[in-house]
């Protein structure tokens, strides 16, 4: 299993995402862009509806939790299984730190519409 340093960019508007630990602030462009819409191979992204570019990115396995994220956004999914891995896949929790209900899932590999509003945090799995 791959390890992963976290990297969360963050472009245009302030977009509040509250995470414990340090935080490492990245642009799409200190990685390679070969995913649709500006999203970088192996992360995870959200586009905030109406946007052609993401504002938040993933590239760490693990709970993190949203603050200030509201509305419509389109979250892609642009991690890629390593041997051995069955899925990596990302849930979007109605709870803090990746706790209560599932709300949406996405695979590796897929892109989908989700509501932010009742969503409280985001868990990125390897399986």
């Amino acid at each position: 299993m791959r390890r992963f340093a976290k990297k969360i960019g963050v472009v245009g508007a302030a977009v509040g995402l509250a995470l414990a630990g340090t935080m490492a602030i990245a642009t799409p462009a200190s990685a390679s862009i070969d995913g649709p819409s500006g999203c970088p191979r192996g992360y995870v992204c959200l586009t905030p509806n109406g946007q052609h570019t993401p504002t938040i990115f993933f590239y760490q396995y693990g709970s993190w939790n949203f603050n200030n994220v509201y509305g419509w956004y389109t979250v892609q999914n642009n991690q890629y299984i390593e041997p051995g891995q069955s899925n990596a896949r990302v849930q979007l929790m109605s709870g803090g730190w990746g706790t209560g209900n599932v709300l949406a899932t996405v695979n590796a590999g897929q892109t989908t519409g989700v509501f932010m509003t009742p969503v409280n945090s985001i868990r990125v799995l390897s399986y």
